[in-house]
């Protein structure tokens, strides 16, 4: 995802007042593809700053005359109000032990949950927001599941965002207009395997589809390329070697990625 995308709107003016709404989604390490966490009312991202203050006595009143930045990073704190077995092992560092009829979760028994988290705006007042960082999850937030309201229960997350080795940063936002197309996102391909032959018909899920001109698969083109929805592209596989492949969709807002989406066998 790009960096912030500069406005033709200016300022000021009543367009760039905001009411924040979104899909988040996450892609844990080694998985190959992202996940919708379902409905989230909130996501917070908070910038951490340590600073280290000089001051001078050369006179009566000590005065301030330098400040060392010695710590910068980021943290994300977000809710979800969908109660899911992996909703909850993220929340808890869980391990998840998957039954006919239940799922079976043991608190605290992995020491970290790392991957890709991602925002997608979708809100209808304001310039949509769209974020992406690497994260860890830390256990920090509450899980209140019985209480003596009618409130909806919430799994409150908390994480820590990662620096990102290429440019320093931590997380990426892209900015757009209202009714302007985001960049895509390819979140799953279905059936993830096929054979070297190629011919294997695969539905692509993501978001922002809208617009793409094709699909690669190891950079060969698909083909009987199809955008049936914002959310889904039909296509088949074309034969490469044995092995997993990155796939492309082509969007002219940004091409989407999802690493080793795909498995030739």
């Amino acid at each position: 995802m790009d960096e912030v995308t500069p406005l033709t709107v200016t300022m000021p003016n009543v367009n760039n007042y905001h009411i924040g709404k979104g899909v988040v989604s996450f892609k844990e390490t080694g998985q190959p593809s992202y996940v919708d966490l379902g409905n989230s009312p909130s996501f917070i991202y908070t910038p951490t700053v340590v600073k280290k203050e000089h001051f001078s006595s050369r006179q009566g009143i000590k005065t301030k005359d330098f400040t060392a930045i010695t710590e910068v990073g980021a943290t994300i704190k977000f809710h979800l109000d969908e109660i899911t077995g992996t909703n909850l092992a993220f929340f808890a560092l869980a391990t998840i032990t998957p039954g006919t009829n239940l799922v079976t979760l043991s608190g605290l028994t992995k020491t970290v949950y790392t991957g890709d988290i991602l925002v997608t705006g979708t809100n209808a007042i304001g310039q949509q927001v769209d974020f992406t960082a690497t994260v860890s999850f830390v256990p920090a937030g509450d899980f209140k599941f019985v209480t003596d309201t009618d409130d909806f229960s919430v799994i409150e997350i908390d994480a820590e965002v990662q620096k990102n080795a290429t440019d320093g940063s931590f997380g990426k936002w892209t900015i757009r207009e209202v009714g302007t197309a985001g960049p895509p996102a390819l979140n799953a391909v279905t059936p993830n395997t096929g054979v070297v032959a190629g011919g294997t018909a695969v539905v692509l899920i993501g978001t922002a589809f809208g617009g793409s001109t094709g699909v690669t698969f190891a950079g060969t083109a698909a083909t009987g390329f199809s955008v049936v929805s914002a959310t889904q592209i039909n296509c088949v596989t074309p034969a490469h070697a044995a092995g997993a492949v990155n796939v492309v969709v082509l969007n002219p807002n940004g091409n989407a990625t999802l690493t080793n989406g795909f498995t030739y066998a």
